[in-house]
């Protein structure tokens, strides 16, 4: 059994290195999935300026990713928890921090995702998009929010404010297959076809008292789940 880390909008960074070293130094095999840089991309920006980095790729293809053979535990953050939403039934446990839901469909909402647990921030502005999928799924993910903190808070040090794009229609919401698979960091066109309604101040703040919280829970939870994969040798 190996563990997979999804990084978030910054790629790969200070949070999934930080987790890969938890979970290595714990006896773990470990394997960070990079989904960007296949694609050209650097970083994602979600403000309505600076979109130099937009891409005509989609969320499918760009989630469209070689998973290791065998059984897989997943850990994704941000956006990488919305590809672990995206790929919830090829993981026997599925871990996500503060997920960025784009959008979901009804096949996402008909899964079984007791295999997953979502971890949130009560002051995470895009927290509502989470909780619109949360209420619609029969078979729910596990969830805990993390009273007072933020988006991001397993980024070491971080402590920053972005103003973010908030677009209307259905956008983050349930959608057809097709409008799903038309998903795109690309705010030309997901402006055009959903519209802006304005924008919200997103704060990124790290809290390392529950980051490390969370990463001994998961640790404690595969620890008992799976005791003879606690070390690889």
């Amino acid at each position: 059994m190996k563990i997979v880390i999804s990084h978030g909008s910054g790629g790969i960074g200070p949070a999934e290195l930080r987790t890969r070293d938890f979970f290595v130094d714990a006896g773990y095999e470990v394997e960070l999935l990079d989904f960007f840089t296949p694609h050209g991309i650097e970083i994602l920006r979600w403000g309505n300026s600076g979109r130099e980095n937009d891409s005509d790729i989609t969320f499918k293809e760009m989630f469209d990713v070689d998973f290791p053979e065998g059984p897989l535990v997943h850990i994704g953050f941000s956006i990488g928890g919305f590809l672990g939403l995206c790929h919830s039934d090829k993981f026997v446990k599925n871990y996500l921090f503060y997920p960025g839901v784009q959008g979901f469909t009804q096949e996402m909402l008909e899964r079984d995702y007791r295999n997953t647990t979502v971890f949130l921030s009560s002051k995470d502005g895009g927290k509502y998009k989470y909780d619109n999928f949360h209420k619609k799924v029969e078979n729910r993910p596990e969830t805990a929010t993390l009273v007072g903190g933020h988006h991001a808070f397993m980024i070491t040090d971080i402590d920053v404010k972005i103003d973010m794009v908030t677009y209307g229609n259905n956008y983050g919401d349930l959608m057809t297959d097709e409008e799903f698979n038309e998903l795109r960091p690309n705010y030309e066109i997901t402006s055009y076809r959903y519209d802006v309604v304005g924008t919200r101040v997103a704060h990124l703040k790290y809290n390392s008292e529950f980051s490390m919280l969370y990463l001994n829970l998961i640790k404690e939870q595969l620890d008992h789940d799976f005791p003879s994969i606690r070390k690889r040798k």
